[in-house]
């Protein structure tokens, strides 16, 4: 890399050695190296070069003990996140309810399976600077979890109590 140009148009290749167009910022690396490289259309805005990359800071996961602490945002947030994980668990339950025959082992396989897509979100968020890993949040989305499986197992075992009664009821002929 030798140069780096910024211009306020499109400019075509032919264009840019053209000297009637010229760049709003530019900079040349024809210098060795130094913490910051000038702007060669002025003194404004020159590139600062970090003399190392620094790794991002280890991020830990916020304890379940912060759920003590009264913050305005905390029930907002627990509410946000078990009424939001809900979409994410019906996908999960409803994948599952052909694989699983037993209706009241659903709600233990899609709390089980919440927990592993929570606990993923979870640790990507450990790399991202604006957000922050929490136990809580693992908490509240399997809780989530197992409340979808448990209403949809008692949802399915209701409708198909109602088929039996029904085809009791029939009579023979």
């Amino acid at each position: 890399l030798k140069r780096i140009a910024v211009f306020d148009k499109s400019v075509s290749p032919i264009d840019i050695e053209n000297p009637g167009v010229s760049p709003i910022i530019e900079y040349v690396f024809n210098k060795p190296f130094s913490d910051q490289v000038l702007n060669t259309t002025g003194p404004s805005h020159p590139l600062r070069l970090p003399t190392r990359f620094e790794p991002l800071e280890p991020k830990r996961f916020a304890a379940l003990s912060t759920i003590n602490e009264r913050e305005d945002w905390q029930s907002s947030d627990i509410t946000i996140n078990f009424f939001g994980f809900i979409p994410s668990s019906l996908v999960i339950c409803f994948t599952l309810r052909r694989l699983i025959k037993s209706g009241w082992l659903l709600p233990i396989f899609t709390g089980t399976g919440a927990f592993m897509l929570s606990l993923f979100i979870e640790f990507s968020q450990i790399a991202l600077p604006s957000r922050s890993p929490s136990f809580v949040d693992l908490f509240v989305n399997t809780l989530a979890g197992i409340t979808t499986g448990l209403a949809l197992s008692l949802i399915m075992w209701n409708r198909t109590r109602k088929r039996r009664s029904t085809r009791l009821a029939l009579p023979l002929d």
